[in-house]
């Protein structure tokens, strides 16, 4: 009996089931061209994908994209359902494909990706035409993360003019780190009516136009995040008519982002943080290297203590360590990059303090504005001591301080301030091996370690310990990083701001 006839269409479809069905580690791409070294462990699977996926997990902040450019295509014409699409590229490494290619790619499968809700590109060079395509056809698009893009006024038009579709029902726009203009930011401020969340440096820039135009028209938000730069016209901002009406629109405000902070606009910072009673999350970029940054904003600091949980500061000048923890009681993060430290022989303990990145990392230190304030960049011992003496600390990542060695741990094992510690990741630190076999031996319930850079601790060194690690059923994990985690990519950018 001869076999039925299989068609073209038929062959198609089953190999890209084939390929799809099988949807692992080797579709992904690792931005850093290294991916012979990644682990085993360490790479993703996302196992089984079948044509009613709908998303892949997926973290903005990491080395790895669920989706390459074939596979973009590929997934539209087996999953109509899908509704994530996630494509980024690495700050500091290029581009794995052309952009223009994948932007075509995106062009030709957007159309048949009707129930798309959440599309992220950031870092990555978008075209016009795909943004303008997304419009016209993503009418269930909720979230638009455009992040750090090269993205255009014209691009940016396209989702709030008359044919978008993506207007009526995007909530969360995400479009820091760009160069729009202001205008085109109040345009969406004022058009796309069902924002509930909303990231842009030229927010208040844009706030203070519609203020001086004397439009009734913006409505009051409810956003949970704020995000402004305070790099330019610091005294038309200082009016007080205007800081009172620009409080009042955007009165539930919890998590707060300044950058490009400048010496005059310390009090534009304070008197916004006042006004909104309820910050949790505090996150603060300075631009002024050349003065007591700090202290200056202490006031601001003095307003929040009895509601802010999560505290990051860059690039400021004489940070004081015992008086954060003196008066910040609830604090459960603390984030502190590129900043320089006032000495002090005084230890004031962070009563609930959870988490601490402390991070130095720039190629700019040994030349300009950063040079007199290196030496005092490094935390000394009794305000490295401050931050661990909390006895909840759960995970900590140590970035470029001269001062965590041996003999630091040492001291904070000996005081059991590791006690509840889980994730601890340690980059370019004068630390040795010893060190981290003393966690084990001293039964630190510590789940993962991530070093990095270290240059007394050998990658033989770290694969013995994982060795004895799995050996006696540890449940925790050790790896070594061969690049700077993506998440601080975003510093090397910051610093361009300041030189």
């Amino acid at each position: 009996m001869d076999p039925l006839p299989i068609f073209e269409t038929q062959l198609k479809t089953l190999c890209l089931e084939l390929i799809v069905d099988n949807f692992d580690s080797k579709h992904l791409k690792f931005y850093s061209g290294r991916w012979n070294e990644i682990t085993e462990e360490s790479r993703p699977n996302f196992g089984p994908f079948g044509c009613q996926t709908k998303r892949l997990p997926c973290n903005d902040d990491t080395d790895y994209t669920p989706l390459d450019c074939n596979t973009i295509e590929l997934i539209s014409k087996r999953c109509p359902k899908f509704e994530m699409l996630h494509y980024h590229k690495d700050l500091g490494i290029g581009i794995q494909y052309d952009h223009f290619d994948v932007c075509k790619v995106i062009n030709r499968s957007i159309h048949r990706l009707k129930h798309l809700r959440e599309i992220s590109f950031r870092d990555f060079f978008v075209e016009n035409d795909t943004i303008r395509i997304i419009t016209l056809n993503c009418p269930h698009l909720k979230e638009l993360n455009l992040r750090d893009t090269d993205l255009s006024d014209k691009a940016l038009n396209y989702l709030y003019d008359d044919e978008s579709v993506v207007k009526y029902s995007l909530s969360k726009l995400i479009i820091d780190g760009t160069v729009v203009s202001v205008e085109s930011v109040a345009q969406c401020l004022l058009k796309l009516k069902n924002l509930t969340y909303f990231l842009s440096d030229e927010t208040i820039q844009a706030c203070l136009r519609i203020f001086e135009e004397k439009s009734d028209s913006l409505r009051n938000f409810e956003f949970p995040a704020f995000r402004g730069s305070l790099y330019s016209e610091n005294e038309r901002l200082l009016n007080h008519e205007f800081l009172e009406w620009f409080t009042q629109k955007f009165i539930k405000v919890n998590h707060v982002i300044f950058v490009a902070i400048f010496e005059k606009s310390k009090s534009i910072v304070t008197r916004i943080v006042r006004s909104w009673r309820n910050i949790t999350h505090l996150e603060l970029f300075s631009c002024d290297l050349c003065r007591d940054s700090f202290s200056q904003l202490k006031p601001a600091f003095d307003c929040c203590k009895e509601t802010l949980l999560n505290l990051k500061l860059e690039a400021f000048v004489k940070v004081d360590i015992p008086y954060l923890g003196r008066v910040l009681k609830r604090l459960r993060k603390i984030s502190l990059y590129n900043n320089s430290y006032l000495k002090t022989d005084v230890i004031q303990p962070f009563e609930n303090l959870k988490e601490v990145e402390i991070i130095l990392i720039s190629v700019s230190f040994e030349v300009g504005r950063f040079k007199k304030n290196l030496r005092n960049m490094h935390l000394n011992h009794n305000s490295l001591l401050s931050i661990f003496k909390s006895k909840y600390i759960e995970k900590a990542f140590i970035y470029g301080q001269s001062r965590f060695t041996n003999r630091f741990m040492l001291t904070l094992l000996k005081l059991d301030y590791l006690r509840n510690i889980k994730e601890l990741n340690l980059f370019s630190c004068p630390i040795s091996i010893k060190s981290l076999w003393e966690l084990f031996e001293r039964g630190i319930p510590i789940k993962k370690i991530v070093i990095g850079f270290c240059p007394f601790i050998r990658v033989s060194e770290i694969n013995e310990l994982s060795v004895y690690i799995k050996e006696n059923n540890y449940g925790a994990s050790i790896s070594a990083s061969m690049e700077i985690p993506y998440h601080l990519k975003s510093i090397l950018k910051n610093m361009e701001l300041i030189d």
